[in-house]
């Protein structure tokens, strides 16, 4: 359980810790905000137990659609269908860095098309290896076997178990399908209806019984698809299922025993992995191209700089000694001998193409490892910049969006771009200060001392000391956060 109290950042389970009442948004009402979940326990970690008095807070309960990730993996472990026909439908719309959110989850006609080719396709595979799919054999009696397979298939398909009136309209199918064709036409047809149904694509929480103050309590079977798609990104497993049936996802030592349970399970490292893959915007570094001419060799070691990101990332959330500061504060990374030798560190000659732990120097003078932490990977660093130089503003805009949960407003119109101020002679700097000294004042005092602090390296995340010929300046003033004060550098930020 040590991931789980000391990396909240990555895991708010607190969702699931009130014995699944509907969460509402913390309050002066809220029990979070009052000595329950989130306040410190004895060994100082957050500590999610709701008071026995405590009063529920309500919101209500999105109809939340399958991501493209979430379909694929889903259809993996219902199937054991590897073909990932996700990948070609639409891509889901993201909000900072999410592609999770249930506003945008919009179903467009072309998704709804491409939904229906997918059930048929999926349909025709798995009936071509029948014998794995079904509960019982059709030689013993095709008409029940059909009726065994859409209620034990059914299930696992819209994670709860049918409604009699479902199982008739499936049985409907069946017969049409068996009475046209044999049998697996008519399992066919019925795996078709299952995939292009709402209760498969979607994860609708209808909640069950009275909850005390007016609400509903999320039902078992919907505590283990929460459970599942928060720690896997996929559905529940048999044994969800069996805790489920048995009414076994009630108490918050029965759930608490499930996320320990799960987190040993590969698919919980996967899903982590898409957490904070979002929340770091990483898809950035793919659309993140530079000036080869300027910069060369930075196209070649683009995936190395990804990969960087995702070794410290996994390094830092799955040892049992970390905790959520050190993703600020850890004094090593990942490398391989390109990435060392493009970024100019000492012994890059001597390692070797794998990744491994490298030390940095965050408060030495070996100036390409003079770094701390996630924000100082050449990756990100290289994400919110433009081709041809650094921009203060949006790696300041990724601070205050992805880690303060701060909004940025848009620009004013009419202000001309950064690109119009005269460069001759000046830094990236002394440019930006000039254009902030303007009506845009208000918004780039707490954006741009951000992104002054990593001055110190270029739009590729190299190090540097200079730029247009003069020293950089890296000291600045974080305001109106919560953590405001004076720095010298990115790394003292």
């Amino acid at each position: 359980m040590a991931f789980i109290s000391r990396l909240t950042v990555v895991l708010p389970l607190a969702l699931l810790a009130c014995s699944g009442a509907v969460p509402g948004k913390g309050g002066d009402d809220d029990p979070g905000s009052k000595g329950g979940a989130g306040q410190p326990g004895e060994d100082g970690d957050p500590a999610y137990d709701c008071p026995d008095d405590a009063e529920p807070s309500f919101a209500p309960a999105p109809l939340r659609r399958l991501t493209r990730p979430e379909y694929d993996s889903t259809i993996l472990d219902l199937l054991g269908d590897d073909s990932r026909p996700a990948r070609e439908f639409p891509n889901d719309s993201t909000v900072h860095g999410f592609d999770n959110n249930v506003v945008t989850q919009t179903v467009t006609y072309t998704l709804a098309d491409y939904y229906f080719k997918a059930a048929e396709t999926l349909a025709n595979s798995a009936v071509s290896r029948l014998d794995s799919l079904l509960p019982c054999n059709p030689a013993d009696g095709e008409a029940s076997c059909a009726e065994a397979f859409i209620r034990e298939f059914g299930l696992r398909a819209y994670r709860r178990p049918l409604r009699d009136e479902e199982v008739t309209s499936l049985r409907t199918t069946y017969d049409r399908g068996s009475a046209k064709a044999d049998f697996k036409n008519g399992i066919r047809l019925v795996v078709m209806r299952f995939l292009s149904s709402p209760y498969f694509l979607y994860r609708p929480e209808f909640g069950e019984s009275d909850q005390k103050g007016g609400g509903l309590a999320f039902s078992q079977w919907e505590i283990a698809s929460r459970l599942s798609y928060l720690m896997w990104g996929s559905m529940p497993d048999d044994q969800l299922f069996e805790a489920a049936a048995a009414g076994e996802l009630s108490e918050q030592s029965q759930i608490s025993g499930q996320v320990e349970r799960m987190l040993n399970d590969p698919r919980a490292k996967v899903a982590v992995r898409r957490f904070y893959s979002g929340w770091l915007v990483l898809d950035a570094l793919d659309k993140a191209p530079k000036d080869d001419a300027k910069y060369p060799g930075f196209e070649k070691v683009l995936p190395s700089m990804r990969e960087e990101i995702v070794a410290l990332m996994d390094d830092i959330i799955w040892n049992d000694d970390s905790r959520a500061e050190k993703l600020f504060a850890a004094d090593y990374t990942f490398m391989n001998r390109d990435l060392a030798a493009f970024l100019g560190f000492d012994g890059a000659n001597d390692m070797s193409s794998e990744f491994q732990r490298v030390a940095l120097d965050p408060e030495g003078d070996k100036g390409p490892a003079r770094r701390l932490g996630i924000l100082s990977t050449p990756g990100l660093l290289a994400a919110h910049s433009k081709p041809h130089e650094t921009s203060p503003v949006l790696r300041g805009k990724f601070a205050l969006e992805q880690l303060l949960c701060l909004e940025v407003p848009l620009p004013l119109p009419g202000v001309p771009p950064i690109e119009a101020v005269e460069t001759t002679g000046l830094t990236t700097r002394e440019r930006f200060e000039m254009h902030a000294a303007s009506e845009c004042a208000s918004c780039h005092r707490f954006l741009d001392p951000i992104g002054f602090a990593f001055e110190n390296f270029d739009t590729t995340g190299r190090y540097r000391e200079m730029d247009n010929g003069k020293p950089v300046v890296t000291s600045g003033v974080l305001e109106e956060t919560d953590v405001d004060g004076p720095f010298a550098d990115g790394v003292e930020l």
